[in-house]
C-alpha cells in the first residue's frame, strides 16, 4: 500500500511540476507584454487539468503600490480582461488588506450563501454583467476563496460550492504564484522594452516634423509641415478621422482652422465663429484658459448637425466647391472624439473614430508645431520685409523717371515705368497709366501703357470729358471727397461699351483698346 501511494505522490507530483513547467515554458515564449493574458489563461487551465476546483481566478498586478486592486480577471469561459476595483466593505476585500499590511503571504475566505449574495451585489454595482449571469452568482451555495501574496503579484482562485480548498490544493496554488511571479517579472521586461521602442517611434515622429519646419524657407510651406506632422501621427496608430490646426486669438470672436484632408493634404483655411456650436465654444475655452490637452466627444445624435453648421458657413462653403470641383466629397462619421492640444497660437485639433490610447503624444506635437509656426511667423515678416523694400525700389524706380522728365509729354515714357514695375510686382495689369483732372472743362488727360500685343508698352494718349462715361464721373467724384482708390468692375457687353465711349477721344481706335474678353 505505501509503495502503491508513494507511487501515486510522485506521479503527481510529475503532474503539477509539469503543469508549472508549461506556464514557465509559455512565460519564456512571450516576445510582446501583451501575451500576458495567454499565459494568465493558461494558468487557469492548468489548475482544471489538475482536478483543482477553480471556477474563477484572478491575479493582483502591483498590489503593494495601488489602494484599488487591478486585477486581471480569468475565466474558463471568457477572455481574460483587466479591471480596477475601488474598496467595498466585503470580508474578502478586509482579508486581503490585513494581509497586505502584515506582510502574511497566504490566506483564505469562506462566505456563506447571504455573505457571497451581499459581495457579489456590491460587485454589481461596479461591473454591468447579463442578467443571467447575474443570476447565476446569486444562486450560487456560496463562495471559498484561496490567495498568495508575492512580491508584487498575487494570485487567487475561487468556487462556487462554499468548499474550502484543501491543504495541498492550496500548495499547489502557492507554487503556482510563484511561477506566475517569475512570468510577472518577464512580462515588466518586456513592457519596458516596448515602452522604449515606443518612445524611439514617437521621437522619430517628431524629429521629421521638426526637420520639415527647419526646412522652410517659405512661409507657404507650413502646410507641407503640418501635412507631414499628420501624416506622423497616422504612422503611430489609432483610428484618426481627421487633422486639424486652429488658430485662435484671446480677443477675437472667430479663429481660423486648417485641415488635413486624405494622406494630410491640407485645405484652404476658412473661418469659424467661436460660439457655432458648444463643441467650438468648449475647444476655445479650454484653449483661453491654458489647457494643456482637452477631449470632447460628438455624440451620434449631433454630429449631423456639427457639421452641417460648419458647411453652411460662405468660408466653408468655398472650399467644400472647390473640393467638389475636384471630385472629393466629404462625409462626417456617425461618431468622434475629438482632442485639443494647445499651443501659443492655438491649438492642434486630432478627430478620431475610436478613442486614442496614447492622447499624451499630442502636446509633443503641439510643441514642435509651436516652433514651427515661430518659424512660420518669422519668415512671414521676413517676407513681409523684402516686399516693402521690393515696392520701395520700385516706387523709387517711377520717382526717378518722374524726377528725369524736362518737358510734359514725358510723362507718356513714366507711364510705361509704371507698367512694368507693377508686372514686375506681380501685379498683372493689361493697362495702366496716369490721368490728369482738368476741372476747368471737366475733362481728364491720360497718359497709359498697355500689355495688348500690337501696342506692347506703347502709349494711349488723349483727353477725355467726364461725361463720357459713369465711371470717369464716379473717380472723379471719388477724387475730389480725397478717397485713396476707386475700383469698377466691367463684364461682357460693359467693357465693349466703355472703351466705345472713351476710345474716340483716344490716340488708337476704339476697336483696338480693348481685350477679346
Amino acid at each position: 500500500f505505501k509503495d502503491l501511494q508513494d507511487a501515486a505522490a510522485r506521479a503527481r507530483e510529475a503532474q503539477i511540476e509539469l503543469a508549472l513547467e508549461r506556464v514557465r515554458s509559455r512565460s519564456m515564449a512571450m516576445h510582446k507584454s501583451e501575451e500576458l493574458k495567454e499565459v494568465i489563461r493558461l494558468v487557469l487551465d492548468q489548475f482544471i487539468h489538475l482536478n483543482i476546483n477553480a471556477e474563477h481566478a484572478g491575479f493582483y498586478i502591483d498590489y503593494k503600490a495601488h489602494d484599488d486592486m487591478h486585477i486581471w480577471l480569468a475565466d474558463p469561459n471568457i477572455e481574460p480582461y483587466f479591471a480596477v476595483l475601488p474598496y467595498f466593505d466585503t470580508p474578502t476585500w478586509n482579508s486581503f488588506l490585513e494581509s497586505k499590511a502584515k506582510g502574511i503571504a497566504f490566506h483564505t475566505d469562506l462566505l456563506d450563501f447571504k455573505e457571497k449574495n451581499k459581495f457579489y451585489k456590491s460587485l454589481f454595482k461596479l461591473f454591468e454583467l447579463p442578467e443571467e449571469a447575474k443570476r447565476f452568482y446569486l444562486k450560487c451555495k456560496g463562495l471559498a476563496v484561496s490567495t498568495v501574496l508575492l512580491e508584487n503579484v498575487g494570485l487567487y482562485i475561487e468556487n462556487f460550492q462554499g468548499i474550502p480548498y484543501s491543504e495541498e490544493e492550496n500548495k499547489i496554488l502557492m507554487r503556482f504564484g510563484k511561477v506566475f511571479q517569475q512570468t510577472y517579472t518577464r512580462f515588466l521586461d518586456l513592457q519596458k522594452a516596448e515602452a522604449q521602442a515606443r518612445e524611439a517611434q514617437i521621437e522619430a515622429a517628431l524629429e521629421r516634423v521638426r526637420s520639415r519646419s527647419m526646412a522652410m524657407h517659405d512661409s507657404k510651406e507650413l502646410g507641407e509641415v503640418a501635412k507631414v506632422m499628420f501624416n506622423q501621427m497616422k504612422l503611430l496608430g489609432g483610428e484618426l478621422f481627421a487633422f486639424g490646426i486652429v488658430l485662435c486669438d484671446k480677443d477675437e470672436n472667430v479663429v481660423e482652422q486648417w485641415h488635413g484632408l486624405g494622406e494630410g493634404d491640407m485645405m484652404t483655411p476658412f473661418q469659424v465663429p467661436v460660439d457655432l456650436d458648444y463643441i467650438h465654444r468648449y475647444r476655445y475655452d479650454q484653449w483661453k484658459a491654458g489647457v494643456e490637452l482637452f477631449s470632447i466627444e460628438i455624440p451620434s445624435d449631433y454630429i449631423a448637425r456639427h457639421f452641417e453648421l460648419m458647411f453652411a458657413l460662405p468660408s466653408v462653403k468655398m472650399v467644400m466647391e472647390d473640393l467638389k470641383s475636384k471630385g472629393i466629397e466629404l462625409a462626417h462619421p456617425s461618431w468622434e472624439i475629438d482632442y485639443g492640444a494647445s499651443f501659443r497660437y492655438g491649438y492642434l485639433l486630432v478627430s478620431s473614430l475610436q478613442p486614442y490610447a496614447e492622447e499624451k503624444i499630442f502636446p509633443r506635437f503641439a510643441k514642435v508645431f509651436e516652433q514651427a509656426y515661430t518659424r512660420f511667423l518669422d519668415l512671414q515678416k521676413a517676407e513681409a520685409q523684402a516686399r516693402e523694400a521690393q515696392i520701395e525700389a520700385a516706387l523709387e524706380r517711377v520717382r526717378s523717371k518722374t524726377m528725369a522728365m524736362h518737358k510734359s509729354e514725358h510723362l507718356s515714357e513714366t507711364s510705361v515705368v509704371l507698367f512694368n514695375e507693377l508686372n514686375n510686382l506681380g501685379i498683372q495689369t493689361y493697362r495702366s497709366g496716369f490721368g490728369i483732372y482738368d476741372e476747368a472743362n471737366q475733362a481728364i488727360q491720360l497718359w497709359l501703357a498697355t500689355s495688348s500685343d500690337q501696342f506692347a508698352k506703347q502709349n494711349v494718349l488723349g483727353t477725355i470729358p467726364l461725361q463720357a462715361h459713369d465711371a470717369l464721373l464716379k473717380n472723379y467724384a471719388a477724387w475730389k471727397d480725397n478717397k485713396p482708390m476707386m475700383v469698377h468692375t466691367f463684364s461682357g457687353e460693359e467693357v465693349k461699351d466703355y472703351y466705345q465711349k472713351i476710345g474716340s477721344y483716344l490716340s488708337i481706335a476704339p476697336q483696338k483698346i480693348y481685350p477679346d474678353r
